[in-house]
């Protein structure tokens, strides 16, 4: 439904999207003293020809915006305290957040197999988190996904899955005539900890 709905082009489209982030990361930034922006691939951002893939995972204008984003702060000496993650051409992002603890991200578009959304994260979270040669993947603490529109959370062993909800309500129909019901709006935060135990708490959406 991407063309029927759509009201902006491409090039209007990203500018929207940059000067959005930039605009976050003005605000927030400031506030605290050390500051990671972490960025991940999902299927919207490739670039496709006849709907597949035509070069890398990398050719993907989800991380091209955070590269534009990071050239820009690069240059204020104000911001110099942002580390940014953004990857090269992998589909996941980990990121010890602090220490002996690790956040990863993915769009969670590459989980397919099981049930339901929560499932299929599942699935492939448990397969690829075994792998040692993942490297900080392994050591994962909270893995956050964003592909299923809906908030889910479980506790997997010892760590925590969890989906974001979508901002907005684009794409809602198709998901809803899909199966997935009718899914509430809004922006996932939470807290992570170096403690013992659980690694996360104050699960919240805005």
């Amino acid at each position: 439904m991407g063309l029927f709905e759509q009201e902006f082009d491409n090039r209007q489209q990203m500018r929207i999207a940059r000067r959005m982030l930039t605009k976050t990361i003005e605000i927030l930034a400031p506030l605290f003293t050390d500051v990671i922006v972490m960025a991940t691939m999902g299927n919207h951002g490739e670039r496709r020809q006849n709907g597949k893939a035509n070069t890398s995972f990398g050719d993907n204008m989800d991380v091209e915006l955070f590269d534009s984003v990071e050239e820009i702060f690069s240059k204020s000496p104000a911001f110099q305290h942002i580390k940014w993650y953004i990857p090269d051409n992998y589909l996941t992002t980990s990121v010890q957040v602090l220490p002996n603890t690790v956040l990863s991200i993915a769009h969670g578009h590459q989980a397919r197999y099981g049930s339901n959304a929560q499932a299929k994260v599942v699935n492939w979270f448990t397969k690829m988190s075994s792998n040692k040669t993942k490297a900080e993947l392994y050591d994962t603490d909270v893995l956050l996904v964003g592909h299923f529109h809906h908030h889910f959370s479980v506790e997997v062993d010892q760590r925590l899955v969890l989906c974001a909800t979508a901002y907005d309500l684009s794409g809602q129909q198709w998901f809803s005539e899909q199966g997935g019901g009718s899914a509430l709006h809004g922006v996932t935060a939470f807290l992570m900890h170096n403690k013992e135990g659980r690694k996360w708490s104050d699960i919240n959406i805005y």
